[in-house]
């Protein structure tokens, strides 16, 4: 299916501000490590991190019986593939092949914003850093655009691991048929190995990082001219102590069952990964990998293209119980707030229900404070009347007497006179 194709988008800056921050300034490189789920991704990126390699901050926490030392991989690279992928109609444990050219899609560009952002706040300036995460198989398209634009030289690892081991690790973590997990190995390790065409890249198995991780770092490092943060000898006893083989609990390869297209392609596309990691190192590939990967895988893309139709189904049904679990959760978080606003007015009915019986004894006690008020207020008044009554007759009285003493003062004042 092709989708409609937009303009690679700016984040911010144009592209000269940025090759002129970056002219004279020391060459950066993304060591990525392009691997299928539980093919040894994190063992390889826990190395690189022991031997100063950038990975940045918040990586994903270890799960034990999961990844018992960690995943090494940055938790928001993690959740925006998941998010990426959906999307698009797809998934992590999605066989079929992603849209033509997906990555110039409108939907896929927050995602380049995104992760340009992930990039700039996480690695600034650091000259070398690690990206891992196994969904890179398949969007390594997007990447490869975005570390060009900031001007990061792209090295891709390639680690496989042996389909069975693999399909055994998926049934015992996530309860995924055998049959599905042969189809996820094809499909991630044919799309890793069909973005990094072209690139000077590496391929290493997760058996030749547990049997001689030394010679494994060292065929990186001189393929892409790399000089190791931290020296490799002071590095080793952390390695060693890293790299626990008891932690390897997939190896007995479990029964595969009838023969199938798949597992033809399967056979053929890890023979050939297997041929390519045991070239010596400097030599590069010693035959034409590319195509004789495509001539193998053949027979399972045919598979699936003869399954188009019921793939398309499976994309949009996939879609659809996307949109239904979101509205799902949107409607479950409506009905929590609704449920929350119901028991508040619960408590307030109660509230007003409890007022009567508890408003009467309140208003019986200001009635008798009233009462008692009114009382004293009647006998105020009536104290002040009575007092202004003695007042009114002591006046009369003193007004008398006065006057008494006047008529006697001025009988006395005539008879004087005479």
């Amino acid at each position: 299916m092709k989708l409609p194709k937009v303009a690679a988008m700016e984040v911010s800056g144009s592209r000269t501000d940025r090759e002129e921050a970056q002219a004279g300034a020391a060459p950066r490189r993304a060591l990525v490590v392009v691997g299928m789920h539980r093919s040894g991704t994190s063992a390889l990126a826990g190395v690189l991190q022991l031997l100063g390699v950038e990975l940045g901050r918040k990586l994903l926490a270890a799960r034990p019986g999961v990844n018992d030392k960690g995943f090494f991989e940055l938790e928001r690279v993690f959740r925006n593939h998941n998010a990426l992928l959906e999307s698009l109609g797809s998934a992590w444990d999605d066989v079929a092949p992603l849209p033509e050219q997906w990555w110039l899609d409108a939907r896929a560009q927050p995602f380049r914003a995104e992760f340009t952002a992930i990039l700039r706040e996480e690695f600034a300036t650091v000259p070398l850093i690690c990206l891992k995460d196994p969904r890179l198989c398949r969007t390594l398209p997007l990447w490869k655009e975005i570390l060009r634009e900031e001007g990061i030289e792209l090295c891709p690892v390639l680690i496989g691991r042996a389909p069975e081991q693999v399909s055994e690790s998926l049934r015992r973590v996530h309860g995924i048929a055998a049959a599905k997990a042969r189809a996820l190995w094809l499909r991630h390790v044919l799309d890793g190995e069909r973005a990094t065409r072209g690139l000077r890249r590496v391929l290493v198995t997760y058996d030749q990082l547990l049997e001689d991780w030394a010679a494994v770092v060292a065929r990186i490092a001189d393929r892409f001219a790399l000089e190791w943060p931290r020296a490799l000898a002071a590095a080793a006893d952390d390695v060693r102590a890293f790299l626990d083989r008891d932690l390897d609990r997939s190896r007995a390869p479990p029964d595969r069952g009838a023969e199938s297209d798949a597992s033809s392609a399967l056979d053929a596309t890890w023979r050939l990964f297997t041929r390519a990691a045991a070239a010596p190192a400097g030599a590069g590939e010693p035959f034409d990998l590319s195509a004789e990967l495509d001539a193998a895988a053949r027979p399972f893309e045919e598979m699936l293209r003869s399954a188009d139709t019921l793939v398309a189904d499976l994309r949009e049904k996939r879609l659809a119980v996307a949109w239904l679990s979101a509205t799902l959760t949107q409607l479950k978080e409506l009905a929590a707030a609704r449920d929350r606003e119901l028991a508040s007015c619960r408590t307030e009915l109660a509230t007003f229900r409890s007022l009567p019986s508890g408003s009467a004894a309140e208003f019986a006690a200001l009635r008798s404070q009233l009462a008692s008020l009114q009382s004293e207020l009647a006998a105020g008044r009536a104290s002040i009347r009575r007092r202004r009554k003695l007042l009114r007759r002591t006046r009369r009285l003193l007004a008398w007497r006065l006057l008494r003493v006047w008529r006697a003062l001025l009988r006395r004042a005539r008879r004087i006179g005479r």
